[in-house]
């Protein structure tokens, strides 16, 4: 628009390009991830991504960097080299771990710089937040209404993992019965307290009327209230009468699904059982979700699942809850309806706990020729619903911003979503926040404002200043105990230095050119300066004006003026009575 304007009013623009016009050499973390728990002597990866610009065929060293909770000392625990294949492809580096003591674990990537490099504050990236390293094994309960395959590979999967202590209750089996399980059943646990030792239920085609007519409700109030996980896998015998009855109600109130009430006239219209096996489909998005994660690349994850056996039969439901995420869909042009094709697999947040529903009762299909796909597919699972219980469970609400690291000046939207005691959504005029920056500087509060439409949520905006950790707090009101912590919901954030004059410096030749041609002149690098002498037209003018010169005071208006004020002066003087 500016080069418009000078080309409009005839001003050619002559730039004069003074720089390097290649790119820059940098070594930047673009990634680094790890999961937000594991279990003691339990291995996970701490994967990253590194991005090269200048260093095309050469190779890198990454270093992971682990510190303890508590401790201000980090170890290096791990080394590797990578290669850079071209600019600005991000390389993925992926480190073991297995950590022996429960606690708080921190780790940072060092990238060693490259002796030609202008910028080193993006070598180094701290994982926000840390792993939570979990001393327990994950306690489970299995219910089934009858041997079925995926129940059988199952509970031998369950089983045999270190990890895990499982319990299970088969319907369908004699009263007599030696139950399947590291901790043998006499009897399927109803109370609240019995409930409340497992860190997450899997019903599987329950058969409800076994059921004792408070169990689901008691099993509701262990999602939302104490943090369980519970996952409902559906079969072709029950789960129809599971999701009419008005016994099992409140269990069906906390999946991430909207039953449909015709599902069974939409299975007798669309048969039984199809001819042929669907792939499943998993977006992008999904793909990229910790529980269907078969490989580090999420390309190669949806291959994976497009492989995998096909979908004989599903129980339709009428769509995910809007809280809820879908992770697997059908792929049958067929099985669609007007919310989209039919949800496969969900996930979703309830409360203090979180829930799950599996559309299907094949996944005992994925072990065909390899066992690890199904393995990892209900480990992966399992963890997400215990996360709830074994990160303190009782959490009343949750505070979301948009990402994990922030440079210093940039503005933070929060968002916290609050309930009440009794995991109702919280209604205040405001919710009060602590921000505590990093170094010494005292918190400050912030108020969060409720957002229309959306009960127990609220939203507001800070700005970030220091470099570090920043530290976000809201507590609750309640009546329990200071020392219960049920009502303080967190959230950390990295702040990192503003790099904003360094991230390229590179000359922009292209866009000089495009400035000084629209303007109608000319760019020129350092070498032809000289030229620009030669190119700006000589618009000089030379006025002439006949006559003699005569001083500015020589003028007869001058001296009127002046005669004027003096005689003003002296009127105003007469008048004032101090003549």
């Amino acid at each position: 628009q500016v080069a418009r304007a000078l080309r409009g009013r005839d001003i050619p623009m002559f730039a004069v390009g003074v720089g390097d016009p290649s790119e820059p050499v940098n070594l930047r973390v673009a990634e680094l991830n790890a999961p937000r728990s594991a279990f003691k002597n339990d291995p996970f990866r701490v994967s990253a991504k590194v991005e090269a610009v200048g260093l095309t065929g050469e190779s890198v060293v990454a270093e992971l960097w682990e510190r303890r909770e508590g401790s201000e000392d980090a170890r290096r625990v791990d080394q590797k080299r990578v290669e850079i294949t071209s600019d600005g492809v991000q390389a993925p580096i992926v480190f073991e771990r297995k950590i022996d003591l429960p606690g708080d674990v921190g780790y940072t990537l060092r990238l060693a710089p490259s002796a030609y490099e202008a910028v080193l504050t993006d070598n180094d990236r701290d994982l926000t937040p840390g792993v939570r390293i979990l001393d327990d094994k994950m306690k489970v309960l299995l219910v089934s209404g009858g041997p079925s395959f995926d129940y059988r590979y199952l509970s031998r999967l369950l089983e045999r993992d270190k990890t895990v202590e499982l319990s299970t209750w088969l319907q369908s089996a004699d009263i007599n019965a030696v139950r399947d399980g590291n901790v043998v059943l006499e009897q399927l646990p109803v109370g609240t307290e019995e409930i409340n030792q497992y860190d997450a239920v899997i019903l599987m085609d329950v058969d409800p009327r076994e059921l004792d007519p408070t169990w689901a409700s008691v099993v509701a109030t262990y999602v939302s209230e104490y943090g369980g996980g519970l996952l409902y896998a559906a079969g072709n015998k029950y789960t129809g009468a599971f999701f009419r009855s008005p016994k099992t109600r409140p269990v069906v109130s906390t999946l991430p699904v909207v039953p449909d009430p015709e599902a069974e006239i939409i299975i007798n219209d669309l048969g039984h059982y199809q001819t042929r096996g669907w792939p499943i489909v998993v977006s992008d998005e999904a793909a990229g979700d910790p529980i269907l994660r078969q490989t580090d690349r999420v390309e190669d994850t949806r291959d994976v699942w497009a492989l995998l056996g096909g979908v004989y039969w599903h129980y339709p439901v009428r769509r995910e809850k809007p809280v809820a995420k879908a992770l697997m869909r059908h792929s049958n042009p067929r099985m669609v309806n007007s919310y989209g094709p039919h949800v496969l697999f969900a996930t979703q947040y309830v409360g203090a706990g979180r829930s799950a529903y599996l559309g299907i009762n094949t996944t005992w299909r994925w072990r065909q020729g390899d066992e690890r796909p199904f393995n990892r597919f209900w480990i992966q699972t399992l963890r997400f619903l215990v996360e709830g219980k074994l990160l303190g469970g009782r959490a009343r609400g949750q505070i979301l911003v948009s990402q994990d690291t922030y440079e210093a000046g940039d503005t933070v939207v929060v968002t916290a979503r609050a309930l009440t005691e009794s995991f109702e959504p919280l209604l205040l005029p405001a919710l009060r926040m602590a921000v505590k920056g990093g170094g010494d500087a005292a918190a400050t509060e912030i108020d969060l404002t409720p957002i229309p439409g959306r009960e127990g949520h609220y939203e507001g905006r800070f700005q970030v200043r220091e470099q570090g950790a920043c530290q976000m707090s809201i507590r609750l009101p309640g009546e329990r105990e200071s020392s219960d912590q049920s009502g303080d919901i967190e959230k950390s954030i990295f702040v990192t230095e503003p790099n904003l004059e360094m991230r390229n410096t590179s000359l922009d030749e292209a866009g000089l050119k495009a400035f000084a041609e629209a303007a109608g002149g000319r760019y020129l690098n350092v070498a032809e300066a000289a030229e620009a002498t030669r190119l700006i037209q000589d618009r000089s003018r030379t006025a002439r004006h006949r006559g003699r010169a005569r001083p500015a005071w020589d003028d007869s208006m001058i001296f009127a003026a002046l005669a004027l004020m003096l005689t003003a002066e002296w009127i105003l003087r007469k008048v004032a009575k101090l003549m």
